[in-house]
């Protein structure tokens, strides 16, 4: 299991476990301003709607890239949306995340490697990634709760700067917080 940062200058290579080259281009975003690509395989192209960060935060538009166990698979997150693609061109929408256009300068994003997976840490929200490339929680957390350690099987943010809490690994569940944040909403 692993994961990249792509920045789309404006193009970005990448390449399965498999082998199989991916080049991913940063398209015109859509007409909600969505930050957009075009994925194009040896055998298809697609355009991906809302998985670019082309935040005011990002320093140019980029792409995280997460691959594990199916080696002709991966998944793609940056902006609004994360996705399932394969080396035939197929997609599927995983995750939309907890965040909106009205608030890009808040956008950021974190990703850590842990046993179960990928762990993305953004401003709204947290999710794990397996290793089979599905999402196996999505959870809201506060703009301001900052992530401060990786233990055992808990991620522990601080709220407000103050106040610890912490999410368990395995489920998801927030076990400390005296507020249920809860899951996020499917999209």
């Amino acid at each position: 299991m692993n994961w990249n940062e792509l920045a789309l200058k404006p193009t970005a290579n990448f390449s399965f476990a498999n082998s199989e080259r991916l080049i991913i281009t940063h398209a015109p975003s859509d007409e909600n301003g969505h930050g957009r690509a075009r994925i194009e395989t040896s055998v298809a192209s697609i355009v991906l709607d809302g998985v670019v960060d082309d935040a005011e935060t990002a320093e140019a538009p980029r792409v995280f890239v997460i691959s594990g166990t199916p080696s002709n698979a991966l998944v793609l997150l940056g902006g609004t949306r994360v996705y399932h693609v394969d080396s035939l061109g197929h997609s599927q929408i995983l995750s939309c995340l907890d965040r909106d256009m009205v608030n890009t300068e808040f956008w950021s994003m974190r990703l850590l490697l842990v046993q179960l997976g990928v762990v993305v840490v953004y401003e709204g929200g947290v999710l794990l990634v397996n290793r089979d490339l599905g999402v196996r929680w999505h959870v809201r957390k506060f703009y301001n709760d900052l992530l401060d350690r990786v233990e055992q099987d808990h991620l522990w943010f601080l709220e407000d700067h103050e106040q610890p809490w912490s999410i368990n690994l395995g489920s998801g569940a927030n076990t400390t917080r005296s507020d249920e944040l809860g899951a996020v909403a499917p999209c």
